[in-house]
């Protein structure tokens, strides 16, 4: 069965009588069907040997993917780079609650034991337009410290900032350390 061979699917349902596939390639990896008669579920499990091909990551197993800091300050576009040479995207954090958002400090506190401000995924175009992910799409949960974004018409990018408990920053090109990530 080809379905779940497709590089970013995780999950897949495929239906014998059609020969069909449908493909879940969220990021979430939650079944975007519904599950009708004559049709299966087909889950792709997750394995920490995937980080073992690409030098520094660790296997973050409640969200099935590898992470890597990188202490080097580089500029967003630069940063962006550096992770896609590694097979991989900045750090996308996908959060829809307060619990992933501690998930992700306990990351960056216990494992990398990080105490400098890192850039994650986050761009807009102008001080009013929406924040987008490098993909295009839409942001849609954020953890803002107090009076941030301040909306300065350079800053469209967004670090987490330790100081304030990785509550989140705008900046502007300056360089800060990142974070990498591939999915697995």
């Amino acid at each position: 069965m080809m379905c779940s061979s497709q590089e970013k699917c995780r999950v897949a349902s495929f239906s014998e009588q059609t020969s069909t596939c449908r493909l879940d390639t969220t990021d979430n990896c939650c079944v975007a069907t519904d599950i009708d008669v004559g049709w299966s579920t087909i889950a792709r499990s997750c394995s920490k040997d995937a980080c073992q091909l690409s030098e520094g990551y660790e296997f973050i197993e409640e969200d099935c993917y590898c992470m890597k800091y990188y202490d080097e300050k580089l500029e967003y576009d630069s940063a962006s780079t550096v992770c896609r040479q590694d097979g991989g995207q900045l750090l996308k954090i996908i959060i829809n609650s307060q619990s992933k958002q501690t998930m992700v400090e306990s990351v960056l506190n216990d494992l990398f034991c990080v105490s400098v401000a890192v850039t994650v995924q986050g761009t807009r175009k102008t001080s009013t337009s929406p924040w987008l992910f490098d993909d295009g799409t839409a942001m849609n949960y954020f953890n803002w410290k107090v009076n941030e974004p301040c909306n300065d018409i350079i800053e469209f990018y967004i670090y987490l900032n330790p100081a304030v408990n990785w509550q989140w920053n705008d900046i502007d090109k300056k360089g800060k350390s990142f974070l990498c990530e591939i999915r697995v």
